[in-house]
């Protein structure tokens, strides 16, 4: 299971700095592809947007919203994690006491080390599986944090947020490993979830980590379903 800091206590959306504007980056011309924003978002709703050149990692940590996305619309609330990124719009709608994160970056030219998070099952789900089934899952594989975990998650986003204020010389290297940390609790939480969804999104995650890492070999259909727990055709279905 995925450690956490015991002794951390989530911040309520009561105390929480108020969020009156999110970064909306449209270019990718910034020095270091970064941004994140920390806070109770105040408008009842946020217009429909698109990030395209930046992956946008967004976490709840308390409050409710309707996330409004391609033609769908889903409640989210404390604890839910999930990921935005290329032309896929959207907004937020009926926002109530929403105290979010909105982690924005462009992993390649930031030097985050693809080559391992893309060996972890819990990556692969999270930032390759979760995003193209949303729809046909309606939402209910999406990433859902512990409430220590939750902590934990929002401590670093805390730490980065300061660090991004105060550009110190090396902050860039600071929130490289920051988000590095981040992306791999993320990832490891991913695999500690009991949702039935959420479980076969994870075996689909764990056959592309192992796809990935070992590219040389030969694989067939009734390896791969085994190894994701499915039958052939349930499996087929699931990749389509």
């Amino acid at each position: 299971m995925a450690k956490t800091a015991r002794s951390a206590r989530a911040t309520s959306p009561a105390t929480a700095e108020p969020l009156t504007v999110m970064y909306l980056p449209d270019r990718c011309t910034t020095p270091f592809p970064f941004h994140i924003d920390l806070g109770v978002l105040t408008m009842p709703q946020f217009p429909r947007h698109t990030h395209h050149c930046f992956i946008e990692l967004v976490l709840i940590f308390g409050g409710t919203s309707m996330h409004v996305t391609g033609g769908e619309r889903y409640r989210i609330g404390a604890g839910d994690v999930f990921v935005l990124q290329g032309e896929r719009d959207h907004g937020y709608e009926a926002t109530e006491n929403l105290y979010m994160s909105n982690v924005m970056y462009d992993a390649v030219a930031a030097g985050l080390p693809e080559r391992y998070l893309t060996a972890m099952p819990g990556y692969q789900a999270l930032f390759r599986v979760e995003p193209r089934v949303r729809e046909r899952d309606l939402f209910r594989s999406r990433l859902r944090l512990a409430a220590d975990a939750m902590s934990e998650a929002e401590r670093l986003c805390q730490r980065m947020r300061d660090v991004q204020a105060a550009q110190k010389p090396g902050w860039e290297a600071e929130i490289l490993a920051d988000l590095t940390s981040l992306v791999v609790f993320l990832s490891r939480a991913y695999g500690d979830t009991r949702e039935p969804s959420a479980r076969r999104v994870y075996r689909m995650g764990h056959v592309l980590s192992v796809l990935e890492s070992r590219p040389t070999e030969k694989w067939d259909l009734d390896t791969l379903s085994e190894m994701a727990h499915m039958s052939v055709n349930t499996f087929l279905r699931a990749f389509q």
